[in-house]
């Protein structure tokens, strides 16, 4: 299964639970994860998502001056 990884704690929470139960079910159950929320990697930011400037100018200054946005992922191949 592929899903987008979660920010929030709630949304956290219920990603776990999921992921819990799929594998409960099977243990040879495969899960991906993705960031994909959101235009910027969460690895790519300059700050952690705690420190995250809350004045949007910046906010856009640090992305613009420190960070790249990656390209697209290819489409996976199924067989």
């Amino acid at each position: 299964m592929f899903y987008h990884s979660e920010v929030c704690y709630e949304e956290q929470d219920v990603e776990k639970s999921v992921k819990s139960a799929c594998l409960n079910q099977n243990k040879d159950f495969k899960l991906f994860d993705y960031w994909g929320n959101t235009l910027y990697d969460i690895k790519d930011l300059p700050f952690t998502v705690n420190n995250m400037p809350l004045v949007q100018t910046y906010f856009r200054k640090a992305l613009e001056s420190k960070s790249k946005i990656r390209p697209c992922v290819p489409i996976p191949k199924f067989k």
